[in-house]
């Protein structure tokens, strides 16, 4: 079996748009144009501008009820986090821990007695979008209004993402960067991507697709998008498994609530009495995507091939996989006596 494993850096490849940064630039621009900007003098993608200048009034409209008051993107837009999914998820996370210390602390102090919780200590410029300056609370309300607010414009968020990657990105021409994909006779695809750049390129009808995180479709509206965009888990011990008020936040969570793709594991059970060449392309094996990750790396007859683009690629890549599947399996895995991980270069 021949299975390819994609991340962002195929479609950045491609010459694609697919960062977090490219998002938020289409965000802000679309916000500006609402507001009669001649957004044509600013120094974004001329194809972006072209697709938001052309959008249907259905599309419009739709866009402007996801981005209008959107919390996430009101302070995403202000914010200078990085380029990468990764920095956003971060900042997420940050946001999202901070409110939880909140909640906690909050209720501590109610429980002794306190009529009003006092949180000073646990503010920073990273909330000043969500309720200010506020320091005090006189019950849990607020907290709780201001989570289940943070829930729901991160699924107009997605939704939003959702369309930026089908109606526009998946609309892009795009040439074949990557000939040699085309000798590997891939059977199986799993993708960590939302776009389907592999399959309208290099795909067939004989390839079965796993879109892990979902796959972009503008048929869906903000309840069926299946898009996972989340953080990771924070929690540790009893509150991992107690604590569960953010967990809609949780990208483990919204993959089980939004049934996305776990066919890998099918194709891992059928490829257990024969070889598996797993193929990973364009993927930093950042340890967010450690489970999934470590499954197939650590498969029975699993043989890996990790493709790089610059030299800089492959040093995070080794350093990454070390907290994936640790350093001695690395070592013997990459470097003794029988190799089962080769790295090389596009």
């Amino acid at each position: 079996m021949n299975l390819l494993v994609l991340g962002n850096g195929f479609d950045l490849l491609h010459g694609l748009p697919t960062t977090y940064k490219d998002f938020i630039n289409f965000t802000t621009l679309f916000r500006m144009s609402l507001e009669k900007n001649d957004i044509y003098r600013r120094d974004y993608d001329s194809r972006m501008i072209d697709f938001i200048l052309h959008l249907s009034l259905e599309l419009s409209n739709e866009l402007e009820s996801l981005i209008k008051d959107n919390l996430w993107l009101i302070h995403l837009e202000k914010e200078t986090i990085g380029e990468g999914w990764k920095d956003f998820e971060k900042e997420m996370s940050e946001v999202i821990q901070k409110l939880d210390a909140i909640r906690v602390e909050c209720d501590m102090q109610f429980k002794s007695g306190q009529k009003v919780a006092r949180v000073n200590e646990y503010l920073g410029t990273s909330l000043l979008d969500f309720w200010g300056d506020r320091c005090s609370f006189s019950s849990m309300e607020p907290i709780k209004e201001l989570r289940d607010i943070l829930a729901h414009d991160l699924l107009r968020l997605t939704r939003c993402l959702e369309i930026y990657l089908d109606a526009f990105v998946n609309h892009l021409d795009t040439p074949k960067y990557v000939e040699k994909l085309q000798v590997l006779n891939i059977d199986k695809v799993l993708s960590f991507n939302y776009t389907n750049t592999y399959e309208r390129l290099y795909g067939n009808s004989e390839v079965e697709y796993d879109y892990i995180h979902g796959k972009a479709n503008l048929e869906h509206d903000i309840e069926t998008c299946d898009l996972v965009l989340g953080i990771d888990e924070y929690l540790t011990g009893e509150r991992k498994d107690q604590d569960n008020e953010y967990i809609e936040f949780k990208k483990f969570y919204q993959r089980i609530f939004k049934r996305t793709g776990c066919r890998y594991l099918t194709w891992l059970k059928q490829s257990q009495e024969e070889r598996l060449n797993i193929y990973i392309f364009g993927h930093s094996l950042d340890v967010t995507d450690k489970d999934i990750l470590r499954q197939l790396i650590l498969a029975r007859h699993a043989h890996t091939t990790i493709f790089y683009i610059h030299k800089s690629d492959l040093k995070n890549q080794i350093k990454n996989l070390v907290k994936v599947i640790g350093e001695d399996e690395l070592i013997e895995r990459a470097y003794g006596s029988h190799i089962t991980i080769h790295f090389k270069k596009v």
